[in-house]
């Protein structure tokens, strides 16, 4: 594969390559044109096994536009090809409306999206491009953090092996990181709680976070764990920033200071551009253990741990949106198969959150990431799903495994801490309902029996006590 970009191309793909797998003339003709005007002669390829060989031996192109018609050659399956099985191969399909059948294919396969051959065939291609450009930034970014983060996890780990093994203190602290290192939980601070609970010098602790939207300093909540102490949020010199600057660090241990006594440390945790995020409050059983244990080091570890965590979240919302089907496709993929489909309805539960006295929000992006994840992490078997706006998500799987998902649904649904995500700038405790679990029918009378109605805000039949959460 040779030939690459110039001019502004380089500036918009770099020096890469872009292939077209197609053998229908007027597909490879119009997209050359198109190509061509941004000063990119794209490498042709007419067959998938010219295609297999070549991108093998050479690497991944750029860009891969492939006709839906060349998915399969002989014993050959595109699905099957070790770039595409990796995630590893930026891919397109374009399609005509004699070949939309076809699409079903595509559903397994991590692609950019789908181009319709017509005359507006230039600006999806343009679409395709800016997603691409924009998938390529967030691989860079989460590679640099990556690298960054091993890095220094790399030497607070070396470091903590060249500890002299004798001294009892020096003995405890590494015990204690190696635990964090073996404790992953949905969130940083749960970890951290989980870890705090089992270590017998610590009498209690409390933590301080910026909310996501208030962006006020909040002590979360946190349920079954005997030594944490929630704190009252703050407001003041932090209103509107995405982090905890020095002035609310030091109002945070002024208002630890009255709850702990004056008998604590507090250990700031920061990001990788060294802004305070997490403010964390140890009190100890013994002052012993403020003088011998190297909290110092202890705080360069936990934030280290920290920049795990910002990774994950990067991996895990991309993988979301990876697995998940837009709502046009699963409505003609479940129309073919017929059957119940299993769906998590929010409508509830959203209209419980209204009240006419208070503003009550919700953390968007983090409560329908972590709700999925949870899912995703307790299922064992192949799951898509989609999203019907902000109200339904429909989720699916093979006949042999709808129970199992059935029943992780459930225990999702009665143990998911929602009040983590909910919030008011009043302070007011929020009541609402759990979402509802539903079976809902696509058959061929879909169109004929869906009516666009205005949702009413139903108000809520019952509220939950925190007693119910614990």
């Amino acid at each position: 594969m040779t030939n690459i970009g110039q001019g502004l191309t380089q500036k918009w793909l770099g020096e890469k390559v872009i292939s077209i797998c197609s053998n229908d003339k007027e597909v490879l003709r119009e997209f050359s044109l198109i190509f061509k005007k941004i000063g990119i002669a794209p490498c042709i390829f007419e067959s998938l096994e010219d295609f297999w060989h070549e991108s093998l031996k050479s690497g991944a192109p750029t860009l891969t536009i492939f006709d839906i018609r060349l998915m399969t050659q002989e014993k050959l399956i595109l699905k099957d090809h070790p770039l595409v099985k990796a995630s590893k191969l930026p891919l397109c399909f374009v399609y005509s409306k004699d070949t939309e059948p076809l699409l079903f294919s595509t559903y397994e396969i991590l692609n950019l999206g789908l181009i319709k051959f017509s005359k507006h065939t230039t600006g999806q291609v343009k679409a395709v491009l800016k997603r691409l450009n924009n998938f390529t930034k967030l691989n860079e970014e989460n590679a640099f953090l990556k690298k960054e983060n091993d890095e220094k996890f790399l030497k607070l780990s070396k470091r903590v092996e060249e500890l002299g093994e004798s001294d009892f203190f020096t003995r405890r602290l590494k015990e204690i990181c190696n635990s964090f290192s073996s404790e992953i939980d949905d969130s940083f601070l749960k970890s951290c709680a989980k870890i705090f609970e089992k270590i017998e010098f610590i009498k209690g602790y409390s933590f301080y976070e910026v909310g996501s939207v208030s962006k006020k300093i909040d002590s979360p909540e946190l349920f079954n764990f005997k030594k944490y102490i929630k704190l009252p949020s703050l407001w003041g010199s932090n209103e509107g920033l995405d982090y905890i600057n020095i002035a609310s660090q030091k109002m945070s241990v002024q208002v630890a200071s009255e709850i702990f006594d004056n008998d604590f440390v507090s250990l700031v945790i920061k990001d990788e551009n060294n802004k305070g995020q997490k403010i964390i409050f140890l009190s100890l059983n013994d002052k012993t253990w403020y003088n011998k244990f190297d909290f110092a080091f202890f705080e360069k570890f936990l934030g280290s741990y920290f920049l795990k965590f910002c990774i994950k979240s990067i991996k895990e919302l991309n993988k979301i949106e990876s697995q998940s089907l837009n709502f046009w496709s699963f409505l003609s993929l479940v129309e073919k198969k017929g059957g119940e489909n299993i769906c998590i309805d929010f409508t509830v539960f959203l209209n419980s959150l209204v009240n006419d006295k208070i503003d009550n929000s919700l953390e968007w992006e983090n409560f329908i990431r972590d709700f999925i994840g949870e899912v995703k992490r307790d299922f064992n078997g192949t799951l898509k799903y989609s999203f019907d706006s902000n109200i339904r998500v429909y989720f699916l799987t093979s006949e042999d495994k709808k129970e199992e998902l059935i029943k992780v649904l459930e225990d999702v649904i009665s143990s998911f801490p929602y009040r983590r995500y909910c919030f008011n700038n009043s302070g007011e405790f929020i009541s609402f309902e759990k979402p509802k679990l539903n079976f809902n029918v696509f058959g061929k009378n879909y169109i004929k029996n869906h009516r666009i109605k205005n949702r009413e805000r139903e108000q809520p039949g019952r509220f939950f006590k925190p007693s119910e959460f614990l």
